[in-house]
């Protein structure tokens, strides 16, 4: 049936990954700690392929696909956060971080890019920031040592894609324009709390 998916082996395809990631640490103060990072990148496929195969069914086929300048998906190319630590007694810290998320493009499918289609961009899924609270408490005693620790991650509840597939026929209707409508997707996880205690011997 025309439903029917076929895995093809697509060998050789060349990318270029260009980037700068910067990260740093300092303590303005000894129970205060302040970093950042900074990831900044330009991942792209750089060519296209002739596929040929057999089907199940012994018929030969042959189809192009130019994927030059497309980039790479499912990979957040600009990521910028930092974190801030406290220590407002000893062995008590409380710690709060954050971090922005951009250029993440949805995969491809190489059948999608021929023709006029050649070398068209997927998709670029929506920017978000995700944020994440963390706290914990150490006893040490005579025999035995205490850590407690609660984290609430996702802190602002951020609605957020964390994958997508281009122009997905399994969409019911399904669309090729090389847009929302036209992606599959897959959210990331809402506000969500843990609570630990762990006692060493």
């Amino acid at each position: 049936p025309e439903s029917d998916r076929i895995p093809v082996n697509i060998p050789g395809i060349d990318a270029l990954h260009k980037g700068i990631e910067i990260d740093f640490a300092f303590k303005p103060i000894s129970n205060l700690t302040i970093e950042g990072l900074a990831s900044i990148g330009d991942w792209t496929w750089q060519s296209g392929q002739t596929v040929e195969g057999v089907l199940p069914n012994g018929v030969n086929y042959s189809y192009e696909f130019d994927a030059t300048g497309v980039h790479v998906g499912d990979a957040a190319q600009l990521q910028i956060g930092g974190n801030i630590r406290y220590e407002p007694v000893k062995d008590f810290y409380l710690k709060f971080v954050t971090t922005y998320f951009d250029n993440n493009y949805a995969d491809f499918q190489p059948e999608n890019l021929q023709g006029d289609n050649g070398g068209r961009e997927s998709w670029k899924m929506p920017s978000y920031f995700l944020s994440s609270f963390h706290t914990g408490y150490f006893w040490k005693f005579e025999k035995f040592d205490l850590n407690i620790r609660a984290n609430v991650l996702n802190v602002f509840d951020a609605l957020y894609l964390t994958d997508a597939r281009d122009n997905d026929d399994f969409n019911s209707p399904a669309f090729s324009d090389f847009d929302a409508k036209s992606a599959s997707v897959f959210y990331g996880q809402g506000r969500r709390w843990s609570l630990s205690f762990q006692a060493s011997f």
